[in-house]
């Protein structure tokens, strides 16, 4: 498994983690209820934290610095951008294996 490997599947659950919660917060508006919107400031919640790891949790593997945007923006969705070689902050290369890397401490 190659670094771009590993993070497309990081970015890949926390994408799918804030559809799956866009779509409980839809389910209110599909399916009136009485009481309070329950669905809604669940799905919100789940949506919102998933972007929120997006942003700041999924780091490089080797300087540990926040790509989580630059990945998102660069591409699709479900997988990294082929444009996006490097890390722009430590320079590793992503299409090295994972296993080759030294992590920082």
């Amino acid at each position: 498994m190659t670094v771009r490997e590993a993070l497309g599947r990081k970015m890949r659950r926390a994408i799918a983690t804030a559809f799956a919660g866009l779509g409980l917060s839809l389910v209110q508006a599909i399916v009136p209820t009485q009481g309070p919107p329950l669905f809604v400031f669940t799905g919100m919640a789940v949506f919102f934290s998933a972007a929120m790891y997006l942003n700041l949790g999924i780091r490089c593997f080797q300087c540990r610095s926040r790509i989580g945007y630059i990945l998102a923006y660069g591409g699709s969705p479900f997988w990294v951008s082929k444009r996006l070689r490097f890390c722009p902050y430590c320079g590793l290369e992503l299409d090295t294996p994972l296993a080759s890397v030294k992590r920082a401490a």
